[in-house]
């Protein structure tokens, strides 16, 4: 609500209706009548006050909705209409809801300004009736798009404020949020203030709760957490219900998935309802944060090469490492003439050859590469993937903000495992996985197998039998595998983003 028509004319006015206040109806109809009111005058009035809020988002549909209304949603000529209070009623509970205070809904003098227009009796040289009227259909407007607006996409536009959280050396930004959100539109506005004429806006109201179960248990447990004036646990329900607000496809309670939470730094593979592997993973560092994101996973490489990404090159090896042959030589990198496709020692290669992208770096396959044994590609935006790693003790730490985005795995063969499905239930396919990757059988047919072909070509690359969903997302309250949630380490400080701008609605 804009200072302009709240503590400044409000206030003054209120005080003003409790010195009329005689019992009568309302007439809006004569314009020349002693106790009518100019509603062309009203709508001005709303006009002027939408104009002017921009406290959220959702107040560009409530600007749109009065540059063009030409009839009252909460009063009409015979006085206040009974949907007023029955949208006041039915968001009574809307901080236990949301876990935001009634303010940021404009709710807090609604009751009183409603009372007002029941006992007024309109007199035009007593009291200004046309900005009661105006600021009361006003406010219980943006009271209802508000909370349309933030149940059904969630309070906060999360691809404008995330993408804009983490600069790049061009100038830009870093695109962190990249998960499918549905986007707001000016249906919703017309929908709900329908929905608000209509006797059924309570079933409208409840068809914008999020649909995610996750989003129910936090609500549960804000409210048990208000209950007992946990404050801690306020802020942390708050802050992940908003994000379990915003709409993007989620896994499903029943389905098979692989979700990495990157607050924890923690992977869970489901399949079902049953939690199948769980494991530490590393996620990128402050300065290359992993996006969210998802995915579909449909295979498995072996043994994989390390194309070294060019950012690296630029930003790393050229600073730090030109020149350098024993660098080179102990990373086991060499340089790939793209064109020629002929192997060149990268120590001989100056600056501008390197920078000028007709050299490829990768380093060897096998023992010692930075992938590891196995890499999960998948496609995104941002050349990231899941993979093995030479670097074991990093899993140890409880900060694992490491890589340059990537996710790398604690236990790779684990998760392929997991996503080749029934074909690893076959113990001597099982082995000849392991075979491939440097490791030793473990069954009485894999023994025998690796006896009768030592010289076996290892496999290369693995299709699953379905394309299993992947989830890169982020959550700082996390329900752990009895369904208990429990709080994660903000690693990368989101929730001090959403905080600060949940606290300036």
């Amino acid at each position: 609500m804009p200072r302009k028509f709240s503590a400044y004319l409000i206030l003054p006015l209120l005080f003003s209706l409790q010195l009329v206040g005689c019992k009568g109806a309302l007439d809006f109809m004569e314009s020349g009548n002693a106790l009518s009111v100019d509603t062309l005058h009203i709508r001005s009035l709303c006009r002027e006050m939408a104009r002017e809020a921009d406290g959220m988002y959702a107040d560009t549909y409530v600007r749109r909705h009065f540059d063009t209304a030409t009839v009252f949603t909460f009063f009409s000529p015979e006085g206040l209409q009974p949907q007023a209070r029955r949208l006041m009623d039915l968001l009574r509970d809307v901080p236990l809801q949301t876990g935001l205070p009634a303010t940021v809904f404009g709710l807090d003098e609604m009751p009183v300004l409603l009372d007002s227009i029941d006992s007024l009796c309109v007199r035009r040289d007593s009291v200004d009736a046309a900005t009661l009227l105006a600021t009361t259909e006003f406010r219980l407007t943006r009271a209802l798009l508000r909370y349309a607006y933030g149940m059904r996409y969630g309070f906060l536009r999360p691809r404008r404020f995330m993408n804009r959280l983490l600069a790049d050396s061009d100038g830009g930004y870093r695109r962190l949020f990249d998960l499918p959100v549905e986007q707001p539109d000016e249906a919703l506005a017309a929908v709900a203030l329908r929905a608000a004429q209509d006797d059924d806006l309570a079933a409208f109201l409840d068809t914008l709760q999020p649909p995610y179960p996750l989003y129910d248990t936090y609500r549960e447990a804000y409210a048990r957490a208000t209950e007992q004036d946990d404050v801690r646990r306020q802020r942390l329900l708050r802050i992940n219900m908003e994000r379990a607000r915003w709409r993007y496809p989620r896994p499903r309670p029943d389905s098979r998935h692989v979700f990495v939470n990157m607050a924890g730094a923690m992977l869970e593979a489901t399949d079902g309802d049953t939690l199948r592997l769980r494991m530490r993973v590393v996620v990128g560092s402050q300065a290359h944060k992993t996006p969210l994101l998802m995915s579909r996973m449909g295979g498995v490489e072996l043994n994989p090469y390390w194309v070294v990404p060019s950012s690296i090159i630029r930003k790393e090896i050229i600073p730090n490492h030109l020149g350098d042959s024993a660098y080179f030589a102990r990373n086991r990198m060499h340089a790939l003439n793209r064109e020629t496709q002929e192997e060149t020692d990268p120590a001989l290669l100056s600056e501008s050859e390197l920078r000028s992208g007709r050299y490829l770096l990768r380093q060897a396959k096998g023992e010692g590469n930075s992938l590891g044994r196995m890499v999960f590609r998948f496609k995104n935006n941002h050349a990231v993937y899941l993979h093995d790693t030479n670097n074991r003790g990093a899993f140890e730490r409880s900060v694992r903000t490491l890589s340059h985005g990537c996710v790398r795995l604690q236990r790779p063969l684990d998760l392929a495992l997991f996503l080749l499905g029934e074909k690893a239930q076959d113990e001597l396919y099982a082995d000849r996985l392991r075979l491939s990757i440097g490791l030793p059988p473990l069954s009485a047919r894999g023994k025998q197998y690796q006896a009768e072909n030592p010289e076996a070509e290892p496999w290369h690359h693995l299709s699953f039998p379905r394309a299993t969903p992947l989830w890169l997302d982020y959550y700082t309250l996390w329900p752990d595998a009895d369904g208990v949630l429990q709080a994660q380490p903000d690693t990368y400080h989101y929730d001090q983003a959403i905080e600060r701008l949940l606290d300036n609605l």
